[in-house]
This record gives C-alpha cells, sequence and structure tokens, in this order.
C-alpha cells in the first residue's frame, strides 16, 4: 500500500493517522507539493486527474479523496478489524438518538 504525501495536508495526515492507528504500514511516497508542483506532473495526473493529494494506491485499487479512504478501507484495512469496529461504535451511538414520534 502506497500513500502519495505532503507533510503539511491535513487529509495526508487524517490518512496516515488512521493506518498507524490500526497498525497497516504504509509506503510513503512525499511529493513535492510546493512549490515544486508535483503533484501536477503527468504522472500524478494519471493516478487523479484532479491533481490533489493524498492518493493511496493498493494494488489496483486508487482512492483519491481522505474522505473516501476512511471509511471505505482497503482489504489490508478491512481486515485489521478497524472498519468493524468502527460500525460498531456508529450504531451504538445513533441507536440513542431515535425518532419518538407519536
Amino acid at each position: 500500500m502506497k500513500l502519495y504525501d505532503y507533510v503539511l495536508s491535513p487529509s495526508c495526515y487524517k490518512v496516515r493517522l488512521m493506518a498507524a492507528l490500526v497498525g497497516v504500514k504504509m509506503e510513503i511516497r512525499p511529493v513535492d507539493f510546493h512549490p515544486g508542483a508535483e503533484h501536477r506532473s503527468l504522472e500524478f495526473m494519471a493516478l487523479n486527474p484532479a491533481g490533489s493529494i493524498p492518493i493511496l494506491e493498493d494494488g489496483d485499487l486508487i482512492l483519491t479523496e481522505s474522505a473516501a479512504m476512511l471509511p471505505t478501507s482497503p482489504p489490508r484495512l478491512r481486515q485489521s478489524g478497524w472498519a468493524a469496529a468502527r460500525r460498531k461504535k456508529q450504531r451504538a451511538s445513533s441507536s440513542g438518538f431515535r425518532s419518538h414520534t407519536g
């Protein structure tokens, strides 16, 4: 699993944090975002036409939005149990907010 990363990006930080919390090791590929604008190179535009980071690459799976990376959890993250624990916690917290209208 490879994360194209810019150390000052809050979106990249969220993905690095999630991986650290669940114990998934990732190859970090630093991107010269500023001032180099490496994210606008042909290599990166082929991965993500929007030219944004983070980009998470896991075999044939490429995710380009941190909001999609966190809940989607690529196969290695699903195997860690993180996604199941998260769903269980969400169900428990949402069950107390059911509307009782009469």
